[in-house]
């Protein structure tokens, strides 16, 4: 695929950087992550006080009960969902921006025409980067590590959506 095309009366892409990026990444995990801790505390605590209150010896989902440990996975799953949904909707939505990215002035784009990627390409970009991830953690750190060599500073996961981060600021 040949490069870009930049449309007519646009200047030439400015392509995100790579600490801006991981910023932006930094900011947005930091979104769901306090609360999701905060939210965790109760959970946890009682968790350790029932491991304290336990008979010597080792502690199982018995001594413990069921309630705390189901409570912190439905809430981790509710979490985990709500992430994935935030970046396919805001990543594909019009503007292209998470809040991390909102702060730091970059925006996904479509590698072809700079328009939204719309939800799909997010949604691939989203699933291959945590496919990237989930496949022993080398594969994922190669893909975050990718726009410090690439020409258009591109993750593996913005390869596989056609899409390309953009510095927006003024």
């Amino acid at each position: 695929m040949a490069g870009a095309v930049v449309p007519s009366g646009m200047a030439a892409p400015r392509y995100a950087g790579w600490w801006r990026r991981v910023g932006a990444w930094l900011i947005d995990w930091c979104i769901f992550l306090v609360p999701s801790l905060l939210l965790s505390i109760p959970f946890i605590l009682e968790i350790f006080e029932q491991i304290a209150n336990a008979q010597s010896g080792p502690v199982g989902v018995e001594e413990i009960g069921t309630a705390p440990l189901a409570l912190l996975m439905v809430g981790s799953l509710i979490l985990n969902v709500g992430f994935i949904a935030y970046e396919i909707i805001m990543n594909g939505g019009p503007r292209g921006q998470t809040v991390g990215k909102m702060a730091l002035s970059i925006q996904v784009r479509d590698a072809d025409n700079f328009g939204p990627i719309g939800y799909g390409k997010a949604a691939v970009r989203y699933f291959v980067g945590y496919a990237l991830v989930a496949a022993c953690w080398i594969p994922g750190i190669v893909d975050c590590l990718f726009p410090l060599w690439d020409e258009k500073k591109q993750t593996i996961h913005d390869k596989a959506a056609n899409s390309v981060v953009l510095d927006v600021r003024r």
